[in-house]
């Protein structure tokens, strides 16, 4: 009889119901915020998808609904965990109302035991999620800049930097004006080497710097040349000249563009950066994320359950508790986005960053569940 409860609560009706109701009210909250986000995003940009549609003279639809769209993956990639969380707590605090976790605790079903729905709610959810975050936003943010239209459009498109941006390994610095496009370049250049020295290494000044087939391998035009440990004070022209450098041409071409907007490629090019560079903290940290993105859901699936049951006293709501609940599991939620902006920062390991949060969560889960057994 007790392996038979076993399999039940596993696999049979009231699971899959469980589950269902849980993916349901999700499914309800995701639509909700993506409806609010939608309606943000089109009274800042509607105006110019307009001007857009008549400038090139087609109906506003052909641009508005590629653009709603590409929002929305981008939109439920980063909102999906808070409709994760809330969906599962509204769902599990409606069961209790109707007295389903009640009945099946007196049956004999202990909290860890009805914890098993999340298994099956975690493999959709996190299938979602991973297809959202690995293969469909890196493809949205490619075709937002081809439109050229929204934040995005605008922000990620192929342009000159007005100004200086600094490239910094160990040693060596380079400052300059990107390009980023294709091929990316710079130019106003300025290469320091010998910055861990007592005195100042060279100097290249050149007015324009493009990568070459090689690996590393750059062309300096229009350079200039100072070295301070020889004691010369000013400059001596030279010839065009190749350079080697710390510097990766995926590093211009993808500048000021977080590693979770790109496809694999790019990130696996760009994890081959100079260990400590801004560019590889942000691709492992991508990749780091991409690969735990598909636990998330279980993990706040069961952070959910276990407040939503703290809410109650036996049979009875208590709302300042369930409120309180609520407001605990949101931080969570928010402190996953938290360390992981500390991560691309540079704050912390990338490893640290996405493995923290989670596991913090999962022991709150498991100090919570074992209160309630």
């Amino acid at each position: 009889m007790r392996l038979r409860l076993r399999y039940v609560s596993l696999f049979g009706l009231s699971a899959r119901r469980t589950a269902l109701d849980y993916l349901l009210i999700t499914a309800l909250f995701a639509f909700l915020l993506l409806a609010i986000a939608w309606s943000i995003d089109l009274a800042r940009h509607f105006q110019h998808l307009r001007r857009a549609a008549e400038f090139r003279q087609v109906p506003l639809s052909e641009i508005l609904l590629p653009y709603l769209f590409y929002r929305a993956v981008d939109i439920l990639v980063r909102l999906l965990p808070v409709a994760c969380f809330f969906g599962v707590f509204c769902a599990e605090v409606l069961r209790r109302m109707r007295l389903e976790t009640v009945i099946l605790m007196g049956a004999g079903l202990s909290p860890f035991k009805m914890l098993a729905p999340i298994l099956v709610y975690g493999v959709v959810v996190g299938a979602v999620l991973w297809q959202l975050e690995e293969r469909l936003r890196p493809y949205v943010i490619i075709q937002q800049i081809e439109l050229g239209e929204g934040a995005y459009g605008k922000r990620f498109s192929p342009r000159w930097f007005p100004f200086d941006s600094w490239f910094l390994y160990g040693d060596v610095a380079v400052r300059g004006k990107v390009f980023r496009g294709e091929p990316p370049a710079m130019r106003d250049v300025l290469i320091f080497r010998g910055l861990q020295d007592e005195q100042l290494g060279t100097i290249h000044a050149a007015e324009r710097l493009d990568p070459t087939d090689v690996p590393g391998q750059w062309r300096l035009s229009g350079v200039k040349l100072w070295n301070p440990r020889e004691g010369q004070n000013t400059s001596v022209d030279l010839p065009d000249q190749l350079i080697e450098l710390p510097l990766i041409r995926e590093e211009l071409r993808y500048h000021e563009i977080q590693g979770f907007y790109l496809a694999n490629a790019p990130l696996a090019a760009l994890s081959q950066a100079h260990p400590g560079s801004a560019a590889r903290i942000s691709a492992d940290m991508a990749t780091w994320r991409r690969g735990l993105i598909f636990v998330t859901p279980f993990v706040l699936a069961g952070l959910a359950i276990s407040l939503a049951r703290f809410g109650f006293s036996g049979r009875l709501l208590r709302p300042i508790r369930m409120i309180a609940a609520a407001g605990a599991g949101y931080i969570g939620v928010v402190s996953i986005k938290v360390i992981y902006s500390m991560g691309e920062t540079g704050g912390i390991s990338p490893a640290t960053a996405t493995l923290l949060p989670l596991v913090l969560l999962m022991g709150v889960t498991a100090v919570l569940t074992y209160r309630a057994s």
